[in-house]
C-alpha cells in the first residue's frame, strides 16, 4: 500500500499575501503541516504541490517531496479537484490524505487517529469535523433592505438543539481509485472525524492568523 500526503499550496492570496509563508510562531505557516505528516509517520510520501519557488523551497529544506503544479492550475478558477488529480498522477497511491496549510493547530495525533477510523472502517472518504459554535438555526440571510431573514426560533434553548458538525478542512481521507473514479473529493456520506474548535482554526484572513499565533505560542 501507498499512502501519500498532499498539501497544496499556492503562492498568491488576495485577502493575506504571502500567506503560506508567513512566519506563525516561529516557523512559515506551510512548515507546521509539512512537520505534523512527517511526525504522524505514516505516510510513503509527503508531497507540497506549488506554483511558488519559496514554497518548493521550503518543502525541500523539510525533506519532503516538491511537485511544480503547472501553470493552468495557479489561478483563482483552479479546483481542487484537477489539482490533487496533477499530483495523483504523477505519485500513484492507494490512498492519500489531503493536508491544507491554512490548519496550522491540526496535531499529528489526529492525522495518526483519524487513518485509524478511516483503515477500522474500511472508508473510501473520511473528514474532519468540528462542532458548529452557534446552532445553524439562528442563522439566516440578509435581504435586499437589509432585514435578516430565515430565521428558526422554535427553541431559544442551544440545548434543546441537535448538535451539527462543519467540514473544518484540516484532514480529507481519500480512497484514490475511487476519487479519480468519481472526481469528488467529499462523498455523499463522508465517515466524520471530530475535532476541537482551536485545533480547527483556518486561517484566511489577518484576524484568523492572530488567533492561531496566539494558540500556538500558548
Amino acid at each position: 500500500m501507498t499512502i501519500i500526503a498532499i498539501i497544496p499550496a499556492r503562492a498568491g492570496s488576495k485577502r493575506l499575501p504571502r500567506k503560506n509563508l508567513l512566519e506563525i510562531a516561529g516557523r512559515p505557516l506551510i512548515e507546521w503541516t509539512i512537520k505534523a505528516a512527517l511526525e504522524s509517520e505514516i505516510f510513503d510520501q509527503v508531497i507540497v504541490s506549488s506554483d511558488g519557488d519559496e514554497i518548493l523551497r521550503v518543502a525541500e529544506q523539510n525533506e519532503v517531496t516538491p511537485h511544480r503544479r503547472p501553470d493552468k492550475l495557479s489561478t483563482d478558477s483552479a479546483s481542487s479537484t484537477d489539482v490533487l488529480i496533477d499530483v495523483i498522477e504523477t505519485f500513484p497511491s492507494v490512498d492519500f490524505c489531503l493536508l491544507q496549510p491554512t490548519s496550522p493547530l491540526r496535531q499529528c495525533g489526529q492525522i495518526k487517529h483519524s487513518f485509524s477510523l478511516y483503515q477500522r472502517h474500511s472508508s473510501t472518504c473520511l473528514v474532519s469535523v468540528c462542532e458548529l459554535d452557534h446552532p445553524i438555526q439562528w442563522s439566516g440571510t440578509l435581504s435586499s433592505s437589509g432585514e435578516l431573514i430565515g430565521l428558526d426560533l422554535s427553541s431559544t434553548l442551544s440545548q434543546d438543539i441537535a448538535k451539527r458538525y462543519r467540514l473544518n478542512g484540516a484532514i480529507y481521507w481519500r480512497n484514490t481509485r475511487d476519487f479519480l473514479e468519481t472526481s469528488q473529493l467529499v462523498t455523499e456520506r463522508p465517515l466524520a472525524f471530530e475535532m476541537t474548535r482551536e485545533s480547527s482554526v483556518d486561517i484566511d484572513e489577518f484576524v484568523d492568523f492572530k488567533l492561531a499565533e496566539q494558540l500556538l505560542l500558548r
